[in-house]
């Protein structure tokens, strides 16, 4: 819950500190921006020149300027089809995560390659956090309605303590 509606780097990184500090103490840690292209997801991880963001990971796609999400409008070709395998690895974290929140026998990890990788680091003895990046305009109603709704979903979420790896 930051203070206000647009943050700035300093105040998300002080919301970040101590998830941060468990992470370099030796617990699994996982630090996810979610919400739609243009929300502000790469502005909040990485920052800019004079405001700079958390840095902490950071890795090249290959692309500029990732792919706005499948069934937004003008979406063709390539673009549409990465961006259809971005959705599907966000909706299999969504079923991860919801898993995990009723507890079933079975979480299925290996559904995609993001949860897969990221297993160690959303599973039941990680700190997890989400940060939900929603854009202020009228137009996009429908994505941040989603957006927060995965929010809400993902807050029910309930793990047993965070232990250090290794």
């Amino acid at each position: 819950n930051l203070p206000t509606p647009i943050a700035n780097q300093r105040e998300i990184f002080d919301e970040l500190q101590p998830i941060l500090t468990s992470f370099l103490d030796g617990y699994n840690a996982c630090i996810v921006a979610y919400g739609q292209t243009g929300s502000g997801k790469t502005q909040t991880m990485l920052g800019n020149p004079q405001d700079p963001g958390i840095e902490f990971v950071s890795r090249k796609t290959g692309s500029p300027n990732p792919p706005p999400p499948a069934g937004m409008s003008g979406v063709t070709g390539p673009a549409l089809r990465e961006s259809s395998f971005i959705n599907r690895s966000l909706s299999s974290l969504a079923d991860v995560l919801a898993s995990i929140s009723e507890r079933r026998s079975h979480i299925p990890y290996r559904n995609s390659k993001l949860t897969h990788l990221l297993q160690d680091s959303i599973g039941g003895d990680a700190k997890m956090l989400i940060i939900l990046c929603v854009s202020p305009t009228r137009r996009f109603i429908t994505e941040t309605m989603q957006t927060l709704q995965f929010g809400s979903r993902a807050r029910q979420v309930q793990r047993g303590p965070p232990r250090k790896r290794g």
